[in-house]
């Protein structure tokens, strides 16, 4: 909210990229991976997803310490900078080794139509000028934004007591978090924008080995145009950003499959493990998924001769040796030494300050703090697995996902899914392919089972994949109907156009957010004037004393501590409830109080005063400083 200008924003948006590109580069020089890239739009790919984690986990280690200072982390990402320009002139190279041994998987390679530029301009527009707004959505005040700001006051990322919000794995928020600390938040949040960029560069390079670039092409104007993908990528959420990385594991797992050089395995699983690393839930893929497809690869015959009459029954197999199992261990090993690399940082930071390396998952096998317990038996409760009930069950959740086309963005995962088989016939007869439609299957499977049970950005990592597989469909489809070329693609796009069209309209109705409002700063104060919890911030962060940090009691988790500027402590009343159902008293209120350096507390006008712990508090401890329509403050008066 003190942004005067959008100069410094995109100055600072411009060294994160340059940083974490820098930092990627330089780590895949003096690892030697760099030197098994076909072509530089893979070392700049990969640069790019190994980049986020390597500058990412020096910001966590850096932030465990207690060293986040603005100018700690300046020269960080300045070094990243200066190591990039230093490394990328070792990585150019001239020759592209996969266009020599696999011309048939790069054809239409001068394909890229000046229509598809023309037809992605309008989209990458919206979502830039929608990315230089600060994001106002319910996740970003649970911890998406919140988290960050509270290590930035803070100066160092330490234990908190009852949020299970503090424990996630936070790849993409350790650059918002560094963009706090500058002063300068749009910068950190626009990093989606440019993990957008590498979905994009990812799809085509993915596209080129599974179909051509011209599915590369025609999925990245699919990609761009979802209206999800409108609404979301330019916010602070990270859903979005899990895609690179579950592409960049994919095409991993394919170039092994054609190499067999186990570095690739050992990318793949780096990959999938950065993909955990930004969102949690996406240890389906990581975990489940991938290794699945890994142990298809190993033991599915390469034998391009044999033909299935039935292929999904008579998949040929190779002999069950001791050869053949050592091969398999093996190549899992290399998966998983890959996975760990991204999440050991996480998953020691949570050992120490949760007790629960795996936390907030595997409560009863650790003994994980007593306190996030009930806050993780909540998130479970709310994101948890819906219970099987049955086929019939089954058919109408998938069918209530109709209700939801108008704005979720669900019309295109409906259309993939039923035309995703029709592509699989096309294409079976492409054996390089059947690994790929068997990983589109587990997806459409996970879609249909989820149904209406939850929120559909949740699973935007896939959303590349199923795009490309509706590319794949529409290129075969076209190469049968050459007549038809310009009336189905025509079609196909007045299609997409007005789907992303619709659904901003329905955004603008509902946030009233018009495209230019990021321009200047002024329009984003006025915008963000009476927008929820903003007037609450101003009217705590010009009453509260310079050095002092307050408790906000509020009804929610979700608090105003998105936009404080004062140091604060977002525990909602669940801190009191906790204190209520352990049974203590008013003297180890105080104590744990003074322990977490509380000076103030802000009471929420509407909550209920029934507390004991909080009555007790108010009658002989706190002082009331200020009052507003929102809040009363109080001052904390310790014996």
């Amino acid at each position: 909210m003190n942004d005067h200008s959008i100069i410094p924003i995109l100055l600072f948006f411009c060294l994160n990229v340059s940083a974490f590109v820098g930092w990627g580069v330089f780590v895949l020089q003096i690892s030697g991976i760099a030197k098994e890239m076909p072509d530089f739009p893979h070392i700049l790919f990969y640069s790019g997803i190994m980049g986020i984690i390597v500058l990412g986990d020096i910001m966590l280690i850096s932030g465990l310490l207690g060293y986040l200072g603005s100018g700690i982390l300046f020269f960080l990402f300045l070094l990243g900078v200066i190591l990039g320009v230093f490394s990328i002139n070792l990585s150019r190279r001239k020759s592209c080794n996969v266009c020599k041994e696999n011309p048939a998987e790069n054809k239409g390679k001068n394909s890229f139509s000046p229509l598809w530029i023309i037809l992605c301009l309008p989209f990458i527009i919206l979502i830039f000028m929608h990315s230089l707004v600060p994001d106002i959505s319910g996740d970003a005040y649970l911890y998406h934004i919140t988290v960050p700001r509270y290590y930035s006051l803070e100066g160092g990322i330490e234990p908190v007591r009852i949020s299970f919000c503090y424990n996630y794995p936070m790849q993409i928020e350790m650059f918002y978090l560094a963009a706090l600390r500058w002063g300068h938040e749009q910068s950190g949040v626009m990093m989606n924008f440019a993990i957008l960029g590498l979905s994009c560069l990812g799809i085509i390079l993915l596209s080129r080995r599974l179909g051509s670039n011209f599915t590369g092409v025609f999925t990245v104007y699919l990609f761009l145009s979802l209206p999800i993908v409108m609404r979301w990528a330019p916010t602070s959420l990270v859903d979005l950003a899990a895609a690179p990385f579950l592409l960049g594991s994919f095409l991993a797992m394919i170039t092994w499959r054609n190499n067999k050089r186990r570095i690739w395995l050992y990318l793949a699983g780096f990959c999938a493990g950065g993909a955990v690393a930004v969102k949690i839930f996406l240890g389906i893929a990581s975990f489940i998924i991938m290794p699945i497809i890994l142990i298809f690869s190993c033991i599915i015959q390469d034998d391009n001769k044999r033909s299935a009459r039935f292929p999904f029954i008579q998949f040929p197999f190779k002999p069950g040796s001791p050869g053949d199992l050592l091969h398999i261990a093996g190549s899992l090993v290399a998966y998983f030494s890959g996975v760990a690399f991204p999440l050991l940082p996480w998953v020691i930071k949570n050992a120490f300050m949760t007790n629960n390396p795996f936390f907030p998952f595997a409560l009863s096998l650790f003994p994980t703090r007593a306190d996030l317990i009930p806050s993780a038996l909540l998130l479970h409760a709310m994101h948890g697995i819906p219970e099987y009930k049955g086929i019939l069950h089954l058919l109408q959740s998938a069918w209530g996902s109709f209700s939801l086309l108008s704005w979720d963005g669900n019309w295109i995962i409906i259309l993939v899914m039923v035309l995703s088989p029709f592509s699989l016939g096309l294409s079976m007869k492409r054996r390089r392919r059947r690994l790929f439609w068997g990983f589109m299957n587990m997806i459409l499977l996970v879609f249909l089972y989820y149904g209406v049970n939850a929120q559909a950005r949740w699973f935007q990592g896939y959303f590349p994949f199923l795009l490309i597989a509706f590319a794949m469909m529409a290129e075969d489809l076209i190469k049968r109907l050459p007549s038809k070329r310009k009336w189905i693609l025509m079609i196909m796009i007045l299609f997409t156009l007005a789907n992303a069209g619709w659904n901003y309209y329905q955004r603008f109705r509902e946030t009233y957010l018009f495209p230019w409002t990021g321009l200047k700063r002024q329009w984003v104060k006025m915008y963000l004037r009476d927008k929820d919890r903003t007037p609450e911030a101003l009217f705590l962060n010009s009453n509260l004393p310079e050095n002092s940090k307050v408790l906000l009691f509020d009804p929610e988790i979700a608090s105003t501590g998105r936009w404080m500027e004062r140091r604060f402590y977002q525990a909602g009343d669940a801190l009191f409830q906790y204190w209520e159902s352990n049974q203590a008293d008013i003297s180890t209120a105080l104590q744990e109080l003074q322990n977490m350096k509380i000076t103030h507390i802000a009471l929420y006008r509407s909550v209920s005063m029934r507390n004991p712990i909080l009555t007790q508090l108010t009658q002989g401890y706190l002082e009331e400083r200020a009052t507003s329509p929102y809040y009363t403050l109080y001052e904390l008066k310790y014996p």
